[in-house]
């Protein structure tokens, strides 16, 4: 497939999970509205870079850097409501400070906002990682019968194949390994490949994502 339209595809690769949430956003818990609103944020800015970059001609990596931000932020309030640290803030918000100091740091003073700048790509999915290994550990002890069948589960697992590679193709970037053109092609590639499979995941977890509940007080 044409590189540049395995990418657009994987960019649009959201929109099952986005439109499948719009439709159950509702029903939804707090924190499964909060990653269907991720998903159609996500859904937005792909449409803004792919106006930008096949319209105006221009590159989207401002856009992409803004982007890579708010995401990590969004992650970190999804995991609070998914209860990682037991409602304790202060670990949110070191988090929080870390990779918003990290996003800073990367952008304005080592390099330049207008480019694809890999620290804090890194920096983010390893956190994202670490957080969804530890919601899954918690699971095990929560969730009755299969986990396969637990949306949070499923998301958890996206994120984890997906952080996984991502960060160490980033790191690739970030050091600047020496390796061929037609290699890094390869592993830029499979990237999207990935961000195609987890986006499926992502869409099959929404649609299983089961109802909140509602709560009535008893008369007397």
């Amino acid at each position: 497939m044409d590189i540049f339209l395995l990418v657009t595809v994987a960019g649009f690769s959201t929109i099952p999970a986005a439109v499948i949430g719009c439709i159950k956003y509702k029903s939804l818990a707090i924190a499964n509205r909060w990653f269907v609103s991720l998903c159609v944020f996500a859904l937005f800015v792909e449409s803004i870079s792919q106006w930008i970059i096949t319209v105006n001609k221009w590159s989207n990596a401002i856009i992409a850097n803004i982007y890579v931000l708010v995401e990590v932020l969004l992650y970190l309030i999804i995991f609070y409501y998914w209860n990682v640290f037991k409602k304790n803030k202060k670990p949110y918000a070191l988090l929080a400070v870390i990779v918003v100091i990290t996003w800073t740091i990367d952008n304005f003073y080592l390099h330049k906002i207008d480019q694809f700048n890999s620290l804090c790509r890194v920096v983010n999915w390893t956190v994202i990682f670490f957080l969804s290994i530890e919601k899954i550990g918690s699971l095990k002890f929560q969730v009755r019968g299969s986990l396969l069948k637990d949306s949070t589960f499923i998301i958890c697992s996206g994120l984890i194949i997906f952080g996984v590679y991502k960060a160490i193709f980033e790191f690739f970037v970030l050091i600047k390994l020496n390796i061929s053109n037609n290699l890094f092609f390869h592993l830029y590639e499979v990237l999207q490949y990935v961000n195609i499979f987890s986006n499926t995941l992502f869409a099959l977890a929404i649609l299983w994502m089961p109802k909140k509940h509602n709560f009535t007080m008893p008369f007397s």
